[in-house]
């Protein structure tokens, strides 16, 4: 039975939902280090005529008595910020670009996916602006590049089956079973490995496909998540994300490239241009 599947941005013709960068601190910043985001600073300003919108949030106090009962719940304390956040938000209400800073990581997501060179070039462009507090108060302990790629199948029948026009038979990055499942199902996958790169540390990679049924449609989402653990920790240069860093999501995004490319059928990845779009750079 032929399947009809239609990637997430079938105007554009890729399934790439959104991409997510994840910078973990190697220790929490100082509580002080999040004054500098406060509306009226330099910093504020300059990240808000990037990302307009503005979130911030904050401590709450929670007190209980010696039975551990609830007795109160604070107010909010401003000068006690925990995380903000900056966002530029498409029409359907999803980030477009968006920086999440908390104590223990700063985290870039782009759902304006056009080409890798493109998102590469948007997240450095927030980098650059954040580099020098990132240089006063923070190492990264590991980098992390996350896709979101999601895909709408559905037959002629309105009916679920197995989705062999979608994915491979034979690939280890899936159950193995899947094209015999005519239902729902989440598949697991994760492994770490030795990088191929000049960074010393460990990669974590994890693959989750999560496939229901919607009505007469079946929404598969596939989330490869590469998170590089580094045996030391790593600092922002002048040149953000053109230097090393930069090096090493370009690394990232190539085995992304390689995971998913072997999860697809060759059909698949013909209608929505593939090896194309993800091999620059």
């Amino acid at each position: 039975m032929k399947a009809k599947i239609v990637p997430y941005n079938e105007k554009l013709g890729h399934a790439i939902r959104n991409v997510l960068f994840v910078f973990e601190f190697a220790q929490h910043v100082v509580p002080q280090a999040m004054l500098a985001f406060k509306p009226g600073t330099d910093l504020h300003n300059s990240l808000k005529s990037l990302l307009p919108k503005y979130g911030e949030q904050q401590q709450f106090v929670v007190n209980f008595s010696n039975d551990n009962s609830f007795v109160h719940q604070g107010f909010p304390q401003p000068s006690l910020a925990t995380g903000v956040t900056f966002e530029k938000i498409k029409e359907d209400g999803e980030p477009a670009l968006g920086l999440n800073i908390q104590g223990n990581m700063l985290s870039i997501v782009c759902g304006d996916y056009t080409r890798w060179e493109e998102v590469i070039s948007k997240v450095n462009s927030v980098i650059e602006v954040i580099a020098s507090w990132l240089r006063e108060f923070a190492v990264f302990a590991s980098l992390t590049l996350q896709y979101l790629d999601e895909f709408k199948v559905s037959f002629e029948t309105g009916e679920f089956a197995p989705l062999t026009d979608l994915f491979v038979s034979g690939s280890p990055y899936l159950v193995p079973n899947f094209e015999n499942v005519n239902r729902d199902f989440h598949s697991h996958h994760g492994f770490f490995s030795d990088p191929e790169f000049a960074i010393a540390g460990r990669l974590l990679t994890n693959v989750n496909v999560n496939v229901v049924n919607i009505g007469k449609d079946i929404n598969v989402q596939i989330q490869t998540t590469h998170k590089y653990l580094a045996a030391a920790h790593l600092t922002i240069g002048e040149e953000g994300l053109k230097g090393l860093i930069g090096d090493a999501y370009e690394y990232l995004h190539q085995e992304n490239k390689k995971i998913v490319g072997s999860m697809l059928t060759s059909e698949v990845k013909k209608a929505i241009s593939f090896d194309a779009r993800r091999k620059e750079g």
